[in-house]
Formats: structure tokens, C-alpha cells, sequence
């Protein structure tokens, strides 16, 4: 687990584990780093929506298809700009 701050910097790395991404969440403490209304971009296996909803921790996370054919409007917009910020924190954990 890592993370990046907005301006691209890394601020979070956590040590490797063989377990679930909640378990590795839960066991960095990151969640004491951060202050209410801050937020974390995560992937849509990381499990930590009560986590976050309990410290006030905002979360930012594609849109699931799940039954649906198509996303809405501001459901693709949303994913596009999430994938954008992906790409640049990609970028930061190559280099």
C-alpha cells in the first residue's frame, strides 16, 4: 500500500503482506495520518467504506457496472478523471 499526495509526492508506504487490503489498512494505522474530510482514491476490491465512514474520510472510487449496461453521464466523467489521477500515481510508484 501506498500513498501519494496530490502533488505527486509519496507520503505512505506500508510494508509487504500476505493478506487482504482492509487487514493492511487497518494495520498501517493510516487512518490516524489522516485528518476529517481528507481523501483516499482506492480500487473497488479495497474494502474500507466503514473505516473511512467512521473517521469522516472521504472516499474516491471508480463506478461498478454491476447490472447495468452502460454507465451514466457523470458516472463516466467521474472514471475519467479518476483514471487520470491513476495514471500520474502510477507513474510515481514506477520512478
Amino acid at each position: 500500500m501506498i500513498g501519494v499526495t496530490s502533488a505527486g509526492l509519496i507520503s505512505f508506504i506500508n510494508r509487504a503482506y500476505d493478506t487482504s487490503d482492509k487487514v493492511i489498512f487497518e494495520q498501517s494505522n493510516l487512518i490516524n495520518l489522516l485528518q476529517r474530510d481528507d481523501a483516499i482514491m482506492i480500487d473497488k476490491s479495497f474494502l474500507i467504506d466503514n473505516i473511512c465512514l467512521q473517521n469522516d474520510i472521504k472516499l474516491i472510487r471508480s463506478a461498478f457496472l454491476k447490472n447495468k449496461k452502460q454507465f451514466s453521464k457523470e458516472e463516466a466523467l467521474l472514471n475519467a478523471k479518476i483514471a487520470k489521477v491513476h495514471v500520474h500515481i502510477k507513474r510515481t510508484i514506477k520512478d
